[in-house]
């Protein structure tokens, strides 16, 4: 089981209590992430950046002796491979890929086939 969890200021007490209750991992979902649903004052000013909650985690679980085994996935505006990369530096196992990176997947994608037709004619 993975657990989902808003970086706030309680993030590495939630991670650690997950990590002793045997969940497989945890989702940190950072400062500014979300569906889309929610108001703006909210994705905008609340909750902790990525960049903090990350590295304090991957810590507290070290030391806590929990963390061998346990999957850290950040979730937080990931657009680019440098996101990503910049998370796996700060700690964690996995990312979850922000909506922007499926827009432009799809983008692409329609490009790419919309090329194709005009070549065929």
């Amino acid at each position: 089981m993975l657990v989902k969890s808003a970086a706030s200021n309680q993030i590495v007490f939630i991670v650690v209590g997950v990590a002793r209750s045997g969940a497989l991992g945890a989702i940190v979902d950072g400062a500014g992430a979300g569906t889309g649903a929610a108001p703006r004052i909210i994705r905008d000013h609340v909750g902790l950046p990525i960049d903090f909650a990350i590295p304090v985690a991957d810590k507290l679980l070290m030391e806590n002796g929990v963390r061998n085994g346990f999957i850290l996935i950040g979730s937080s505006m990931i657009s680019f491979g440098s996101d990503i990369f910049k998370l796996l530096l700060l700690g964690v196992n996995m990312a979850n890929v922000s909506t922007a990176a499926v827009h432009t997947a799809e983008h692409h994608r329609q490009s790419t086939a919309k090329n194709s037709l005009n070549a065929l004619h």
